[in-house]
């Protein structure tokens, strides 16, 4: 996952704002539809009643009846020939003004919908949880999202020795709860940790495969850093030495759990 640029509104927010762009758009479509079909449909009629070019005359004994040509001399004028009607030059049909309005903002708004689709695209993704150590194992992931104290942080956790040979030489991003932020006090006391006075975890000597386990950093927490952990006894974070506070160069970004 590439750290990429983020805003400080919620994933679901920007969710919402681009789908409602995307049906905007479709509606504003189906409607400049309906009125160009409706203007084409005007435009055939006004052709039918121009080219029929019925006259309505008064007979003697009262009757209207239909001549399909004026009444100029006494003998009818022979009808044009089928050929001649078909070369009878017809209106151009053109978009009013206002049809060309709505289609300019029909192409607006699907163009605002797909730009809005695809920054939501490149700065989030679906992330599953495979470990114990949290309640839910779904995320939407914002990226370039600092976190804010008690969010869940998604971050690498690196290629020390231990960490690769539990979780492979490209291990995938790590969710953790973020209880430090930069200027907070980490302390250590036996085997518990903590921040800012208030337990946070507890270390244990060994992994459940028996591999050594180093304590992690005490003390302020770096500008541009976390301590990231969990309350599960069998996390593996920044309470250990092999993952240690989690800086800027490692930080993907925010969870937000779904499931």
């Amino acid at each position: 996952m590439v750290l990429a640029g983020g805003s400080n509104v919620p994933a679901f927010v920007w969710w919402f704002l681009a789908l409602a762009a995307v049906i905007l758009g479709l509606q504003l479509v189906f409607h400049g539809w309906r009125l160009f079909m409706w203007r084409q449909e005007n435009l055939i009629r006004n052709e039918r009643v121009a080219m029929l070019g019925n006259v309505c005359v008064t007979d003697a004994d009262g009757s209207v009846s239909a001549s399909p040509t004026p009444l100029t001399s006494s003998s009818p004028s022979p009808s044009p020939s089928p050929s001649k009607a078909s070369r009878r030059k017809r209106p151009a049909r053109t978009l009013s003004l206002g049809g060309k309005l709505v289609g300019i903002a029909v192409i607006c708004a699907i163009a605002a919908g797909l730009t809005s689709l695809s920054k939501w695209r490149d700065t989030h993704a679906f992330m599953i949880n495979a470990t114990d150590s949290l309640p839910h194992w779904a995320f939407f992931v914002e990226t370039g999202r600092f976190p804010a104290r008690g969010e869940y942080v998604v971050f690498h956790p690196g290629t020390e020795a231990t960490t690769v040979k539990y979780f492979g030489e490209k291990p995938a991003a790590f969710v953790k709860i973020a209880y430090g932020l930069p200027g907070d006090h980490v302390t250590r006391a036996g085997s518990d940790v903590f921040v800012n006075g208030a337990v946070v975890a507890s270390l244990k000597p060994l992994t459940k495969r028996g591999d050594p386990l180093q304590a992690g950093p005490v003390g302020k927490v770096p500008e541009g850093c976390v301590f990231a952990a969990t309350p599960h006894k069998d996390g593996f974070d920044s309470r250990y030495a092999h993952i240690g506070f989690v800086c800027r160069d490692r930080l993907v970004g925010i969870g937000q759990p779904i499931l």
